[in-house]
């Protein structure tokens, strides 16, 4: 596996990784995603489509969509796939975009499910 270190000292998955299967699709456009990224995805997506997709690959939001947010937030993502060894394209920019969206929704699940455990403990200490 020929991992490059990135920015932060981190190392990544090159575009050669994932082509060669020692990745998956997530895992090499997951590794790009950054708070900026996940900002991007929820002002030019919208949390609206994210958090009501139905689709675990959200191919239920128009691709104008995406592909406008794509456009938007272009140099942020640009970055990011450079640093893997990639050449920067609207449809990698894209992946990246459902990348940040994947992690928006798992991450407001999580933060549901925290907030419904607090209100039930909450609600049984009341009782108390």
């Amino acid at each position: 596996m020929n991992k490059q270190i990135n920015e932060e000292g981190c190392k990544m998955f090159t575009r050669s990784d994932y082509m060669r299967g020692n990745c998956t699709h997530a895992q090499f456009y997951e590794q790009m995603v950054t708070d900026e990224i996940k900002n991007n995805a929820k002002t030019f997506v919208g949390m609206g489509y994210i958090l009501g997709s139905k689709c675990e690959h959200f191919n239920d939001v128009p691709m104008n969509v995406w592909d406008s947010a794509g456009i938007c937030a272009g140099y942020a993502i640009d970055a990011k796939i450079k640093e893997t060894g990639d050449n920067p394209s609207l449809a990698g920019r894209v992946c990246v975009l459902k990348a940040a969206a994947r992690i928006i929704k798992r991450e407001y699940a999580e933060l549901e499910a925290r907030s419904t455990v607090s209100n039930l403990e909450y609600a049984v200490r009341s009782e108390k």
